[in-house]
């Protein structure tokens, strides 16, 4: 067998932190959601976003959730995965079949929405933390998918 050297691109040097980082924000932007919604009934406030606007904030942090989620589900069942056999014998298809689904509509759907969610809060003109925030967001949506895509996690097989 040969060894070949992974490229830049998917040295664990790069990759990890690029990976903890949109978990990161990604916690954020989800936990940020009941946060702000807890803050706004306290203190009477009501949500400035109307519209698309608004429709945007809550497809984003809930596809966050998603992601999230899937994130750490692939984080265990990989690894658990390595160590026991009998789940790469058919113990383990139902559960990477949820989060095969899972990536695709967390990943894309967030990468996506996240999209939008940047266009909106440009065009109308925010302050400048919702547009460092989206940028953010978009970024952390990109390196989702370059991770997804990277190691294979919208493969719809059960060929391991």
């Amino acid at each position: 067998a040969v060894f070949v050297p992974a490229p830049w691109y998917l040295t664990r040097g790069l990759m990890f932190p690029l990976f903890l980082s949109a978990m990161g924000v990604l916690a954020i932007a989800a936990l940020s959601w009941p946060a702000a919604a807890i803050a706004r009934k306290r203190y009477g406030v009501p949500m400035k976003q109307q519209g698309q606007a608004r429709t945007a904030y809550r497809v984003v942090r809930g596809l966050a959730w998603v992601s999230l989620a899937t994130l750490l589900g692939w984080s265990v069942v990989l690894p658990s995965m390595l160590s026991k056999m009998d789940m790469i014998n058919g113990g383990a298809d139902g559960v990477v079949r949820l989060l095969q689904v899972g990536s695709v509509i967390g990943f894309v759907g967030f990468a996506a929405a996240a999209v939008w969610n940047a266009v909106l809060v440009w065009r109308d003109g925010r302050g400048w933390g919702s547009r460092v925030w989206s940028v953010v967001m978009l970024a952390a949506g990109v390196v989702v998918l370059m991770i997804a895509f990277n190691y294979h996690l919208f493969a719809f097989s059960l060929n391991y």
